[in-house]
């Protein structure tokens, strides 16, 4: 029966096999090889699928005394294509009956396994390392995306029953294959040399290497070299300019009437239009004004990214560390907090603004970046703050800000098994001259089989640079 403890010796011997660096020095001898386990998997000429398991082992050849063992094996991060999981001792350094200890670590963001085992003392055996060929681990690797990847040994610490280092030795890894695309082209159809007033056209195309649909677009990463301003735009998208690496575009409308009143003092027209030292107010806990509108919008083709609203407020009673919470309607969705100012300032957005929780949108998704829902919207303004201090507002207004790139959703193309497909351009519609300069662009596909979304798109391995200069 082996007893899988832990002693002071094992405790020493494991920090030393999981952080020492692969070693293989040619001598006289007989190298140790180490492997694994199928060379390649699936088996040609199959592809892995999503869902699909593989039992995988490191394997050990040619080895003399072999006490203990560190091992550290590297695939693609992230979990892409490939997660590992399922990790189980081999027999190799249990033979003979001989107890052990065995640990390992997964690294999903990096795509690493580490494992380590190790013969402990055992009563009446002698202090004796295993020789000769077996398995040291046993392992499962699961299909979770597009694409393929290396399998590769990169550490190994061995040490026999002296403590002592085992060498010299090889190391032999696998291959994975999966649905793969790449990129095959990319390229500027007019030149590389357009003038402020022209239209701008950057091309692609792709190849499907797998046996199944997959979907692609390509990524286009700008560098202007005079000042480094940076843009990220996909197939299929356009630029109109106004947000080169800098704040988007936007619009502020103002409160231009009510709908009903509440419970705050000096409401109506106080909220109306900019600050003007006409302020409503309030000092019970949890009061609601009424509903006020907000000047109407014409979109006029620009597409929204994102709303927030604000308010001009104070809190010269020290309530700075309570809110003003704005609810729109006709949704009835919280947008964050206004506040925090003992004299007036523009305050929103107070604890979620720019993040994953950003709101309204986190609430009622991309329905207000419509021009309709827009003009139609109403906002009402609880009081989070209990009964005394009193909390002062003089205006309010909504923040519309707008994509310089369009459409918004990223566009995505379905590749048919084995064929090449011309993804839609990207293009600049006019370039202006706050755009003249000389540019690297780097051309990237992304790829996917589980159909997409804002997640990690695994990448083609090949990827296209090149330089163009807009010129006045």
């Amino acid at each position: 029966m082996r007893v899988r403890g832990k002693n002071t010796i094992w405790l020493t011997l494991i920090a030393l096999l999981l952080t020492s660096l692969m070693v293989s020095v040619g001598s006289g001898v007989t190298p140790v090889k180490l492997s694994i386990l199928p060379t390649v998997i699936p088996k040609p000429p199959a592809f892995g699928h999503i869902g699909d398991s593989f039992e995988m082992a490191i394997a050990i050849e040619n080895v003399v005394d072999l006490w203990s063992i560190g091992v550290t094996v590297k695939y693609t991060p992230y979990g892409r294509p490939i997660v590992a999981g399922m990790i189980m001792e081999g027999d190799f350094l249990a033979q003979g009956g001989y107890n052990t200890n065995f640990a390992y670590k997964i690294d999903v963001f990096k795509g690493e396994l580490k494992m380590a085992v190790t013969r402990l003392l055992t009563y009446p055996l002698p202090v004796e390392g295993a020789s000769g060929d077996g398995i040291i681990a046993t392992f499962v690797f699961t299909v979770a995306e597009a694409g393929s990847t290396d399998i590769e040994i990169v550490e190994v610490d061995m040490r026999d029953s002296n403590f002592d280092v085992i060498s010299p030795f090889n190391t032999w890894g696998s291959d994975y294959y999966g649905c793969d695309a790449n990129l095959i082209t990319a390229s500027m159809p007019d030149g590389r040399n357009p003038h402020v007033g022209d239209a701008i056209t950057f091309t692609s195309a792709a190849k499907n290497f797998g046996d199944l649909n997959i979907t692609a677009r390509t990524r286009f990463d700008m560098e202007r070299l005079e000042d480094g301003r940076r843009i990220k735009i996909y197939s299929g998208q356009n630029y109109a300019g106004g947000g080169l690496g800098e704040p988007l575009p936007f619009e502020y409308l103002y409160v231009d009437g009510w709908s009903e009143l509440g419970e705050w003092y000096n409401e109506g027209d106080s909220m109306v239009g900019e600050p003007d030292g006409n302020y409503m107010y309030a000092n019970s806990a949890y009061a609601f004004s009424g509903l006020y509108s907000f000047e109407d919008i014409t979109l006029a083709g620009r597409e929204v990214a994102n709303v927030d609203f604000f308010g001009y407020t104070s809190q010269p009673d020290g309530s700075t560390g309570w809110d003003f919470d704005p609810y729109v309607f006709p949704w009835g969705a919280w947008c964050d907090s206004m506040g925090g100012s003992a004299d007036w300032k523009w305050t929103g957005g107070r604890y979620y603004s720019g993040s994953s929780y950003d709101m309204p949108e986190y609430y009622i998704g991309s329905a207000i970046h419509q021009e309709e829902n827009i003009n139609m919207a109403e906002v009402g303004i609880e009081n989070y703050c209990p009964s005394g201090p009193e909390q002062r507002i003089d205006a309010m207004r909504m923040k519309i800000e707008f994509s310089p790139i369009t459409p918004v959703i990223i566009p995505s193309y379905i590749i048919p098994p084995f064929t090449a497909l011309e993804l839609d351009p990207m293009t600049i519609g006019t370039a202006t001259e706050d755009m003249i300069g000389t540019y690297v662009v780097t051309a990237t596909l992304e790829y996917t089989l589980t159909g997409g979304g804002e997640t990690a798109w695994p990448e083609g391995t090949k990827t296209r640079t090149f330089t163009f200069e807009i010129k006045p």
